[in-house]
């Protein structure tokens, strides 16, 4: 998952859902499904148009990123805000996450970061690459085996 120290203050996916609207408990969703919606048009070019870029990029690495990226389209979701996480120290926000369920990697990828702050473009396709990193293997920590997702995410845009 993606995470993004702020400190503004913000509300939870969960925090906004109403009591009909709820995560079932075998589901692998972190977000309930109706607060899931398909990429916006300009969204969806902005995605397409990633993974071709990447698919002709000049380091390999980032070629099989922008073929991973066109394979997992089909699976990538947005929903409204961030999921908001608070430590005692500070407050990060899940901006993204991806996940295998069956043999299909779902990627999914928060609007805002509140209600009020939008999150860019820019950032959403970084978020993109970052968690598609994740179905190629990359890891959030370093192990020495390959590059992080955020590694990925940097190098590849």
């Amino acid at each position: 998952m993606e995470t993004v120290a702020d400190g503004s203050a913000g509300s939870t996916a969960a925090e906004s859902t109403k009591s009909s609207c709820a995560v079932a408990a075998d589901s692998p969703e972190r977000v309930p499904a109706c607060l899931l919606s398909a990429p916006t048009v300009e969204e969806g070019a902005a995605f397409t148009a990633e993974a071709a870029r990447l698919e002709s990029h000049p380091d390999p690495t980032c070629r099989v990123l922008g073929a991973a990226i066109s394979d997992r389209l089909p699976t990538v979701m947005m929903f409204d805000r961030a999921i908001l996480k608070k430590s005692p120290l500070q407050r990060t926000y899940g901006v993204g996450f991806s996940y295998e369920f069956g043999d299909e990697w779902l990627v999914r990828i928060a609007r805002r970061f509140n209600e009020l702050t939008e999150r860019s473009l820019s950032d959403k396709l970084r978020t993109l690459r970052h968690e598609v990193a994740h179905s190629l293997g990359a890891t959030e920590e370093a192990s020495g085996r390959g590059l992080t997702a955020a590694e990925y995410a940097d190098r590849c845009g």
